[in-house]
């Protein structure tokens, strides 16, 4: 994480902490949002006001692509009261602004007060976790754990406190661990998902939140599925499953598809029971509830398919799991970069166990490259094994087949392995 630097100018006014842009200035972007939500004001908000939409301003913001034209610039400074010296500091002196070089002298820095309790604003943590979660739909996960993380410590010490928003910090510290838990765990690192997972649901059960305690059952379970745990996995998804009765209907609806799948994972055959929860969940969705997604689930068709897809390749059914692989395709919003990446993996594996060794390099290479970029690191492993079916058959001499090996080896080389179910059931390859 870079590091964050106080500023002081010629009057002894401190500014801060922001990060240092390459001319060893205030990052801009950092400057923006400090002002923009010590003043809360929303995204959307000051996108209106510049004449912008709320993506525009978070992606100024977070990639530092601040408007070079001072008519913009000074549009900026009249919305959020930004003393001009922050961001015009080529106009001025090289010591009208300096990094102050005592940084652990000064106190631990509240960036974003509460105008009345004088607390951290949770209503920055709540906007910012929004924006984290739109961020991993849509794109990598790229240094998102580390700021996610970084929250949880402000939380976690907000939480000790006694005072009137302590609830609303607990459930937001919650919400927090579980986005923090589902990154680790696409990266194989279920030490550091069960890290999140165990003080969520900790919270949710003291707390008496049903709804929070379904969530976080349901996504351990899915942690220790990815894992090879398939026993506790189970246990999980069926304690989910027991708070039918007081959660909205949308949330078990993408509890039954997880079930579902999982039964499917152990019972390794098509049964009955198994198919009847994909029915249940299709008619949920066919109902068409609109209940707030408090939890980010995001309960769709593609939801669906993707899941049937899953639970029929691991009962044998492959034709038919292969169609409803490119309904999932079709269904899901192109801008849903890892839910693609999931549903490749899914193919390229479907393609080699079918005998399409053809396709399977082709759509295994395609997955890798953009996994290796959303550092999803469970598809890669399962390019991994793709790559091994296809380089102990007949096909194992093509260019595809080289080049995913050449791949593969060389992230293997600058990716170290750690082994996490080490002790665990492991799941047998389709």
């Amino acid at each position: 994480m870079e590091a964050k630097y106080f500023w002081q100018d010629t009057r002894e006014n401190v500014y801060g902490p922001f990060r240092m842009d390459e001319e060893g200035n205030p990052r801009t972007g950092d400057v923006i949002r400090h002002y923009r939500l010590l003043r809360h004001i929303s995204t959307g908000a000051l996108g209106k006001e510049l004449g912008k939409s709320a993506r525009w301003v978070q992606i100024m913001e977070k990639e530092n692509m601040v408007p070079e034209l001072i008519s913009r610039r000074k549009l900026i400074i009249k919305a959020l009261g930004i003393p001009p010296i922050l961001l015009f500091p080529n106009l001025y002196g090289d010591e009208d602004l300096v990094k102050i070089e005592n940084q652990h002298k000064l106190p631990p820095a509240k960036e974003y007060k509460n105008n009345t309790s004088g607390s951290i604003d949770l209503r920055y943590c709540d906007e910012m976790l929004q924006l984290y979660w739109g961020n991993y739909h849509v794109s990598g996960a790229q240094n998102l754990l580390l700021l996610i993380e970084e929250k949880v410590y402000i939380l976690q010490g907000f939480t000790t406190e006694n005072c009137s928003e302590r609830s609303k910090a607990l459930s937001l510290l919650c919400r927090y661990h579980q986005l923090a838990a589902l990154i680790a765990g696409e990266r194989d690192d279920f030490d550091r998902a069960f890290i999140h997972l165990n003080p969520a649901l900790t919270i949710a059960e003291e707390t008496h939140d049903s709804e929070m305690q379904a969530v976080c059952f349901f996504r351990r379970g899915l942690t220790y599925s990815a894992q090879g745990n398939l026993v506790k996995a189970a246990t999980d998804l069926k304690k989910a499953c027991s708070f039918e009765g007081s959660i909205p209907a949308t949330l078990i609806g993408r509890i039954l598809l997880s079930t579902g799948k999982a039964e499917a994972r152990v019972l390794r055959k098509e049964h009955n029971g198994t198919l009847s929860l994909f029915e249940k969940a299709e008619k949920i969705i066919q109902d068409g509830r609109k209940e707030e997604d408090a939890h980010f689930i995001r309960l769709n068709e593609g939801n669906y398919h993707e899941h049937r897809a899953a639970a029929l390749t691991a009962m044998g059914n492959l034709t038919e799991a292969a169609d409803e692989l490119q309904e999932a395709h079709e269904t899901f919003p192109v801008d849903q970069a890892r839910r693609h990446n999931n549903i490749d993996a899914m193919q390229a594996e479907l393609a080699a166990s079918s005998g399409e060794d053809v396709i399977a390099a082709s759509v295994a290479l395609r997955t890798f490259d953009v996994a290796k970029q959303l550092e999803m690191t469970r598809n890669i492993n399962t390019i991994t094994r793709v790559y091994s079916q296809l380089n102990a058959g007949s096909y194992s001499k093509s260019k595809d087949v080289r080049e995913l090996g050449d791949k593969l080896r060389e992230w293997n080389k600058k990716t170290p392995r750690q082994l996490h179910t080490r002790g665990y059931q492991e799941v047998p390859p389709i």
